[in-house]
This record gives C-alpha cells, sequence and structure tokens, in this order.
C-alpha cells in the first residue's frame, strides 16, 4: 500500500471527516487484498457514527473477516498498524479522495461507453447517470450543500410565481399547490378515502399534462390505476364502461402518456430514486411510503422511518420533483374529524419533520364528508380545515 492509500484510511478513522468524503470512497482506489478494510471502516462508520482508533480498526476487521487465510490476515493488520504513524493533512486528502474518484468515474464512463459502441449494451441510464455525477461533483465538491447564487430579484420572483402543482377544486383558494422540490404527506385511518385523495389529486395533475408516476404499495396497482382514471372523468365504474367509446381516446391521448403506475412490493427508496433519474417525472406519489425498504441498520421503527422520509425528501430536491407520501394515522385519530401530524403512525415528530406540507383527512359529522386539515404548511402558512363530500364510486372529492 502507497503513502497516500494509507493516508486516505488514516481520516476515514476521523467520523467527522469521513462523513465528508464516504460517498466517494471506493474500494477501486486500493489494491484488491486491501478491500476488507473499506469494507470495515464503511461498516464501523455507518454503524457507531465516531472516531475510530487503530485498534478499534484490528478488532473490528478480525470480527468482521473471522475467515481469513492467516497469510492474508498478517499482511492486512500489518498495513493497518503502520497507520499509526501516518501524519495527515485532511484537506490535502481529501483533494487526493477527489482526485481517484474522478479517475475511477472516468474510467466506468468509459467502459460502459465502450459496451454501448460494440453493441453490448443498449441501455444508457448507467452511463447517463456516471457522467452527471461527474459532473456534479466537478462543480461543487459536495453532494450535501450548493450555494445559492440568486440575487433579490430573482429571489422575489421564485417566492411570488404561481404554484407548478395545483390543487384541485376549492383546496386552491387556501393552499394554490406544490411545486418542485416539495414533499407532501397526505394521512389518515385505514378506509378513510386517503388512497381516493392521491388518485383525485393525480387526476388534477393529469389534466395539466404532467408526469405522474404513482407507486402503489398497499392496494393492487390495476385498482388504483383504475381509480384514477375514474377520478380523471369524474365516472363511476358503470358509467366508464358505458362510454367506454368517448373515453377511450381521451385516455390515449391524455392519461396514458403521462401516467405510470407502478405494482411496488418491497420496493427500496433506493429503486425509485433510481427510478425517478432516469425517467422523465414531475410528481411521484408512494403509497404507503412506511413500507418501502431503506437500507442501514436501525435500532428502533422510528429511527427507520425518519431516515426513510429523510430519504424521500432527498429525492425530491436533487431530482427537481414533487413527492407524496400516502401514510396511516395512529389509533388516537379514529372517528377524530380532525387530525394533525402529531397522529402520524409510528412516528410523531421524525416523519412529519421533512415534510414542506401535511395533509390529515378525518371523519366529518355526515358519513359522506371528510374534513382536510392542513396541519404542517410551510408552503403558505394557512392551517385551516376543509370539509369536503367524498364521492368513492368516482374517486373525487367535492
Amino acid at each position: 500500500m502507497s503513502f497516500p492509500d494509507r493516508q486516505v484510511l488514516k481520516v476515514c478513522l476521523d467520523n467527522e471527516i469521513y462523513s465528508k468524503i464516504s460517498t466517494l470512497l471506493s474500494k477501486d482506489f486500493f489494491p484488491r487484498d486491501l478491500s476488507t478494510v473499506i469494507d470495515t471502516i464503511h461498516f464501523c462508520q455507518d454503524k457507531y457514527k465516531t472516531d475510530l482508533s487503530v485498534e478499534d480498526l484490528l478488532i473490528a476487521h478480525r470480527e468482521k473477516f473471522p475467515a481469513l487465510p492467516e497469510a492474508t490476515r498478517t499482511k492486512i493488520e500489518s498495513e493497518i498498524k503502520k497507520l499509526k504513524d501516518i501524519d495527515t493533512n485532511p484537506e490535502i486528502v481529501e483533494d487526493i479522495v477527489h482526485s481517484f474518484w474522478k479517475r475511477t468515474k472516468a474510467k466506468f464512463i468509459g467502459e460502459e461507453a465502450l459496451e454501448i459502441y460494440l453493441g453490448k449494451k443498449s441501455d444508457i441510464g448507467t452511463l447517463f447517470r456516471n457522467i452527471t455525477e461527474l459532473k456534479e461533483n466537478e462543480k461543487n465538491f459536495s453532494d450535501t450543500y450548493s450555494i445559492i447564487e440568486a440575487g433579490i430579484d430573482e429571489l422575489i420572483e421564485r417566492a411570488t410565481a404561481p404554484s407548478e402543482f395545483k390543487f384541485p377544486g376549492r383546496m386552491v383558494d387556501h393552499v394554490p399547490g406544490i411545486n418542485r422540490g416539495n414533499f407532501g404527506i397526505i394521512f389518515a385511518r385505514p378506509e378513510i378515502g386517503k388512497t381516493t385523495f392521491g388518485c383525485w389529486l393525480t387526476s388534477e395533475y393529469l389534466r395539466n399534462n404532467h408526469n405522474v408516476v404513482y407507486w402503489a404499495n398497499e392496494e393492487p396497482a390495476a385498482r388504483v390505476k383504475l381509480r384514477i382514471l375514474q377520478s380523471f372523468f369524474n365516472m363511476s365504474l358503470v358509467e366508464m364502461k358505458e362510454n367506454i367509446k368517448s373515453v377511450r381516446p381521451i385516455y390515449e391521448k391524455e392519461i396514458k402518456p403521462y401516467l405510470t403506475v407502478i405494482e411496488s412490493v418491497g420496493t427500496s427508496i433506493r429503486e425509485i430514486d433510481d427510478y425517478v433519474s432516469r425517467n422523465k417525472v414531475d410528481i411521484a406519489f408512494m403509497d404507503q411510503l412506511d413500507k418501502v425498504r431503506i437500507e442501514g441498520e436501525f435500532t428502533r421503527g422510528d429511527e427507520r422511518l425518519k431516515e426513510l422520509y429523510c430519504r424521500t425528501r432527498e429525492v425530491s430536491k436533487h431530482n427537481n420533483i414533487a413527492t407524496w407520501a400516502v401514510s396511516q394515522a395512529g389509533f388516537e385519530a379514529e372517528g377524530r374529524h380532525e387530525i394533525t401530524y402529531s397522529m402520524l403512525d409510528s412516528s410523531r415528530t421524525g416523519k412529519a419533520g421533512e415534510a414542506d406540507i401535511i395533509l390529515g383527512i378525518g371523519l366529518a359529522e355526515e358519513e359522506r364528508f371528510r374534513t382536510i386539515k392542513f396541519s404542517k404548511n410551510k408552503l403558505n402558512g394557512w392551517h385551516g380545515s376543509i370539509v369536503m363530500a367524498m364521492d368513492h364510486e368516482r374517486g373525487v372529492y367535492i
């Protein structure tokens, strides 16, 4: 192992520095027989989130890779022990990692492009993603922040511009809608009408020719898609069947090009992120988001949900789309007219803290009416309620 390699490994024992360069740190930077050391550092830093000593690294490596041949273990542990004598300059090492990362990424891009040129591959998604990552990290050596260069005129124009994705019906009188980068939550008790509400919102977005992807993680996807069509046409299933000749061409022209409904079973947030980065998407619905998988080890369920909702917000921001999560309300919301985000199931604060807007759907006094409560609203600050009739047969709120 060369001196720069040892410097990189040494600074990675510092948790603060590791957090800055971890996304750029790859086993490909190092000799193959030291890949287990990188795996161990990633594992310890991600799990314990604290500074590591050389002794910590030695013990963790033995625990994580107990079956290594003795000769290999001796060689690797000898290299780890040499880290004690390494003095480092974190800023220089960060530059070294960035340089390594650029060269490795460029190598991947070249190999992927050659595969496409030779006709061995046709999907350019991986190539495009690698090129985008290379460009973004070259412009700004950070994937956690970016400097806002906008001046006063642009900032005012952004703040006062009409919402791109408008709410339907009477809701628009109080909250105009949401924009790209926004993350919203729709929640209610079971069988209250939250999926119907999501389908109704989707139909409004389709009327404005926005590209919508809907992950159906609870009800069968075919049923959800049909409900979206009912909302769009404001028709019951019987009425749609009776008018099939008139609705079919409208579906082909005004809905089909803009709507994607995905049967989602065991989907991870990484897969969702990958899909929206590869496809033209304006708005993404995730129903139920709580069931989406996320990598990592969590000691409690609320910690996992907080991280999942944080990652979903990041999907909105770096893909420049709007996202809606559909979630359950806890038992304390049962039978309530107005429900607030403190009643979100399994995470009263963690999930809510990541959202820009939260809509709770409660039962109104009459059976067919629902109360839409804006319990969090960072968009225009209105926190009132709207009582609306739900037409379940046609999938609309009135």
